[in-house]
């Protein structure tokens, strides 16, 4: 999840380093198929598939104007259509969403939501999901570091990535306490936990990592250039969002006509092998974040602008 955060000075001085990284050419390609743009509310950036209501829940927030405050949409899948969910009671602090996790095994679904108040201030929030509201059940307001994303193992267990670009890590949180387990990362971005491994992608290391919950010693699964969020496909492969072009991503943040290229990897999670799904200049969806696939269709969401895409019956390599 590419997040406003890293822009400070300390940006510029390492931004000569990650276009050398990743200085490749983008084009429009790959994924083929009925494609139709959803209008959500700004920077839908990230998405989660609620199967027990048959939609997707949708992380929103105006990356380019702080004074608004952010919002959770919902896309539903047998009507097509998109809207805002309320909040049972209104919240009296400010909501920027970043990162979300739906936890739907424990008997009552909660969505735990990343929320960057302020510029050097985030916690995470844990809202009950009801049929058409949010309530909120908890803020996890001792967080540390700058989070981005997090996979949710109990209601009161979660791990999560603190996106620094010097001295950025994985972060254990049980039972109201933090532990740092994997350390010296630059800009650890999306996260995923399955049968006792982690894996996480680091924007500037350019690779997707894993590493045991046993032993947390790291291991690169493949090189990945630019790697965002780490969602799983049916057949078990990752499907992980990509920045290749980092000065057009900066580019992006300030002017939206500036448009940043998108891509989107299918990755063997055992073998390390990627193949490209979607690849994009950044005309029909720039700055992607996160691909979801679900009965056939391809759910795309991005950093900044107010729609989602979808691609329906894509022809993936």
């Amino acid at each position: 999840m590419f997040s406003l955060l890293i822009f400070d000075r300390q940006v510029l001085k390492t931004v000569s380093l990650f276009l050398f990284l990743c200085s490749i050419s983008v084009t429009n390609g790959f994924a083929t198929g009925d494609t139709i743009k959803v209008v959500t509310g700004y920077g839908p950036e990230d998405l989660v598939i609620d199967t027990l209501n048959e939609r997707l829940l949708i992380s929103c927030d105006n990356r380019r104007n702080n004074a608004m405050q952010g919002e959770i949409w919902m896309y539903d899948f047998q009507k097509g259509t998109a809207r805002k969910l309320l909040f049972e009671t209104p919240l009296n602090f400010d909501f920027h969403p970043h990162g979300i996790f739906l936890l739907s095994g424990s008997g009552k679904p909660y969505l735990y939501v990343i929320n960057h108040i302020y510029k050097d201030q985030s916690e995470i929030d844990r809202f009950l999901v009801l049929n058409d509201k949010l309530k909120l059940d908890k803020r996890y307001t001792d967080i540390t570091g700058k989070p981005n994303d997090l996979f949710v193992l109990n209601e009161e267990e979660f791990y999560y990535t603190d996106y620094r670009m010097f001295g950025g890590s994985i972060v254990h949180f049980t039972n109201g306490t933090e532990t740092k387990v994997i350390k010296n990362l630059k800009m650890p971005n999306g996260i995923y936990i399955e049968n006792d491994t982690i894996y996480f992608t680091a924007t500037l290391n350019g690779k997707l990592y894993k590493a045991s919950l046993n032993d947390l010693k790291k291991q690169t699964v493949c090189k990945l250039k630019g790697g965002d969020n780490i969602m799983k496909a049916p057949d078990g492969s990752f499907l992980i969002a990509s920045h290749q072009s980092f000065s057009k991503f900066m580019k992006h943040t300030k002017d939206p006509a500036k448009i940043s290229p998108s891509l989107v990897y299918k990755v063997n999670p055992e073998t390390g092998k990627k193949k490209v799904i979607f690849s994009d200049d950044g005309n029909k969806i720039p700055a992607v974040s996160t691909a979801v696939l679900y009965k056939n269709t391809l759910y795309l969401g991005q950093v900044f602008n107010g729609f989602i895409l979808m691609i329906k019956n894509p022809k993936l390599p």
